[in-house]
């Protein structure tokens, strides 16, 4: 699996057990805390996964990434084929 899809599923792991996965507001902060990539690579991973359009970053006070309905079902499909493999 490409770098930045193991950041999305880094993303996906801290909201799958939300009510509403796509509204929960992701600081970049919590994302690099569970990564093992340099800050660089996390964002260039990050903006690369919003070129795809599996998430969106929005300029607040501080950057904040949301996970998208297609971010989601992009993490549900390659887990279900790690888990078969």
């Amino acid at each position: 699996m490409e770098n930045k899809y193991s950041t999305l599923q880094t993303i996906y792991g801290l909201v799958r057990n939300e009510a509403d996965p796509t509204a929960v507001i992701m600081h970049t902060g919590e994302i690099i805390i569970h990564q093992h990539f340099p800050w660089n690579e996390i964002g260039q991973h990050l903006n690369e996964l919003q070129g795809e359009g599996l998430i969106l970053i929005k300029q607040l006070n501080t950057a904040v990434v949301y996970i998208t309905e297609k971010g989601l079902r992009f993490c549900m499909e390659h887990r279900q084929i790690e888990q078969a493999a």
